[in-house]
């Protein structure tokens, strides 16, 4: 009972972050956030340590906000899976596209929510066509086939609502509107917890920053450490901006005015993470690999 209280208060303690989280991702379905309390009751992620500072509390210890983010994102898995999670990775990507496309979800979800306050074709507030979606997210160098696979993944999420309730086999005309979940991923990417997720779940272009990341995850003395979370968000950030600037360079080619910048913008990101490292008292000799590589 002890434990039950303890998440409980977790929960309710940090009111923004993880109950408008939990309210979010659940869609406001009963049966999905219990299914979400309960995966978060049997999580692997809250250790011993806690559980006796739970039981010597008698249900007064509250959980460390990073031990209920890690849970969220991972559950019972060590490593973070965008696919088995309730919360998405919406950089990720098919290695086996023509063009692969990290910010196609983003860029999905931003343009659904820029309608959500506007009436569509039907007259509903927020619910606009797939083709207008494609339409506009084409010219940004978007497949139309992938864009169209990602809108299905992401209403398959609960990201995305359908008019009528359907998560595949989606048509041109079928009309879309940003749902709860797809708020909460949108709010979430000022997160590091839920940036150094992403990390280790991201394919890179370049092998070495794999690599980096990798090593830092290979030990789990580590992996879950606030420097490695600080770290891999960093790498992860720093790979987006050079994509982005890449992208927009073509974007701003293909159409003028571009709204590539403003769909594919990880201003939030960054600036997340900058309150955290401003925070952050680490060691001298902390940030020595990071500045001076090997070689340099």
């Amino acid at each position: 009972r002890g434990a039950l209280t303890s998440i409980i208060r977790a929960i309710f303690e940090y009111d923004r972050q993880i109950r408008r989280m939990i309210i979010g991702l659940s869609g406001r379905n009963m049966r999905r956030a219990l299914e979400l309390f309960l995966e978060f009751c049997t999580s692997g992620h809250i250790g011993e340590d806690q559980i006796l500072k739970i039981r010597q509390a008698e249900g007064n210890y509250i959980l460390p906000l990073h031990v209920v983010m890690r849970v969220l994102l991972r559950m019972n898995r060590r490593f973070y899976d965008s696919d088995a999670s309730y919360l998405k990775n919406v950089f990720a990507i098919d290695a086996k596209d023509v063009r692969p496309n990290y910010f196609t979800r983003v860029m999905i979800l931003r343009w659904l929510l820029d309608k959500f306050s506007k009436a569509g074709p039907s007259g509903l507030k927020g619910f606009f066509p797939m083709k207008d979606v494609c339409r506009d997210l084409v010219v940004y160098g978007a497949e139309e086939r992938v864009v169209r696979r990602e809108v299905e993944y992401l209403a398959k999420a609960q990201c995305i609502l359908s008019e009528d309730f359907r998560v595949e086999a989606l048509s041109e005309e079928s009309l879309l509107r940003l749902a709860p979940a797809g708020f909460v991923h949108l709010e979430m990417l000022n997160s590091v917890d839920y940036l150094a997720a992403m990390a280790e779940d991201t394919w890179f272009e370049d092998e070495a920053v794999a690599r980096k990341i990798a090593d830092r995850i290979a030990s789990l003395e580590t992996q879950y450490q606030s420097e490695t979370a600080v770290y891999n968000a960093h790498d992860l950030l720093t790979f987006l901006e050079q994509v982005q600037q890449r992208e927009s360079a073509i974007a701003k080619l293909l159409v003028e005015p571009s709204r590539f910048d403003e769909l594919t913008s990880i201003s939030e990101a960054n600036s997340g993470l900058s309150k955290v490292e401003q925070s952050m008292t680490l060691p001298a000799w902390q940030d020595v690999r990071r500045d001076y590589p090997t070689g340099s």
